[in-house]
């Protein structure tokens, strides 16, 4: 189809508005988005996003863009793109149309429809107790191997995660709750990469950062990581969600490559409230992350949700250390790029509201968390080949 009419769940509400159309431009290189009339005179209505502000006209992406940075955060990640071609195997496979096909389990409050008239939307069934758990796991596992998967498989695979990249994952509801369920991947042969993440968010609560909440528990012979939905209401209603890279394009001065500092002044323009205390959680997340390793902290995986109409930073999720010693991060640090030292750190500390005393107060108590990192690792059930290769990346933190 080359018209996705957008919906979008209002909060508080369990059914969906319409609220605009997705249309695909002539040069089929495109699209373009506009409002509807019904949703600009509503008085409940948000916009999407900074840079789809509450107004008529058409509203084209980014240069070189196919969607608007919104829409490509409620679109499926790698993985999900991989169980759609594997299971539904489109004939075509833009990225309109992996929208329409990644279904309702996708993050935040936008949905995509068919229709104009009603809500019609791509649906398939998904698992709904912990039993389904080693089925899931079993038809992930087949996926990412290449393996044929059956239609009984088939159906405990939902398309359409947005979080987390490339590793399988699949959406469970265990004890009356939806998690996102991260699975074992086959490249992970030599280290227990779920054992790692759960442990690295438990250090990272420890460290003062808000952490979406998180359990790991037994699936027949494996270990499989429940992260908890944030953009999910105990009533079912939705929050609207967007990502770092989308708070970032709106700048009125495009950043080229993710930047703290500049995800910092977004925070300043868009947020409205608690913008102090945001800063200063970003400016802890960024510590955190240079001190356990984590250079897989690349826009995609720093999140907003709304709250009275404006974004907030989310609860953090993936992450986890990466064995790499890289030496640079997924975004900007400071004044020495994405550099992994938190001298680097420092040297921009008052674009996060900061003084210099205070930035290094902060990186003293995330270092002296992080030095009683074996402990945390060793009681989350880390192996203890895993703790030997750790030490050579959180040495510099063991003080």
């Amino acid at each position: 189809m080359d018209d996705l009419f957008v919906w979008v769940y209002l909060p508080g509400q369990l059914t969906p508005v319409l609220c605009g159309v997705l249309s695909m431009q002539s040069n089929r290189r495109s699209t373009s988005f506009s409002y509807t009339n019904s949703y600009l005179s509503d008085n409940s209505s948000f916009a999407l996003s900074p840079s789809l502000p509450l107004q008529k006209g058409s509203f084209a992406p980014s240069d070189g863009y196919f969607l608007n940075e919104i829409f490509s955060d409620a679109g499926p990640d790698q993985w999900g793109k991989t169980v759609i071609n594997r299971t539904i195997n489109p004939q075509r496979r833009s990225e309109i149309d992996y929208l329409w096909y990644s279904s309702e389990i996708r993050i935040g409050s936008l949905g995509f429809s068919s229709s104009d008239k009603e809500y019609i939307v791509y649906e398939q069934s998904f698992p709904n107790s912990a039993i389904d758990l080693v089925e899931l796991l079993d038809a992930a596992a087949r996926i990412e191997r290449h393996l044929p998967v059956s239609e009984h498989l088939k159906r405990f695979l939902k398309p359409g995660t947005s979080l987390g990249g490339m590793r399988p994952k699949g959406l469970v509801l265990f004890n009356e709750k939806e998690w996102i369920a991260k699975f074992p991947s086959c490249l992970d042969e030599n280290y227990g990469a779920t054992e790692n993440e759960y442990a690295a968010m438990r250090l990272a609560q420890k460290a003062g950062i808000r952490t979406a909440e998180c359990q790991l528990i037994n699936v027949g012979k494996e270990k499989v990581l429940l992260v908890s939905r944030f953009d999910r209401q105990a009533d079912g209603s939705r929050i609207h969600f967007a990502s770092a890279k989308t708070l970032l394009a709106c700048l009125p001065e495009p950043v080229m490559e993710g930047s703290y500092p500049s995800l910092a002044e977004a925070i300043r323009l868009f947020s409205g409230k608690r913008v102090s205390e945001q800063t200063r959680e970003l400016f802890r997340r960024m510590v955190f992350n240079i001190a356990i390793d984590n250079t897989d902290d690349h826009e995609k995986n720093h999140g907003f949700i709304w709250a009275n109409g404006a974004p907030v930073l989310s609860p953090a999720y993936d992450i986890s250390p990466q064995y790499s010693g890289l030496g640079y991060q997924g975004m900007v640090v400071g004044a020495k790029g994405s550099g992994s030292d938190f001298e680097n750190a420092l040297s921009q500390c008052g674009k996060f509201g900061l003084s210099g005393e205070q930035a290094r107060e902060i990186i003293r108590e995330v270092r002296d968390v992080v030095a009683d990192w074996k402990i945390v690792f060793l009681e989350s059930g880390v192996l203890d080949h895993d703790i030997e290769s750790l030490q050579h990346f959180f040495g510099k933190c063991a003080i």
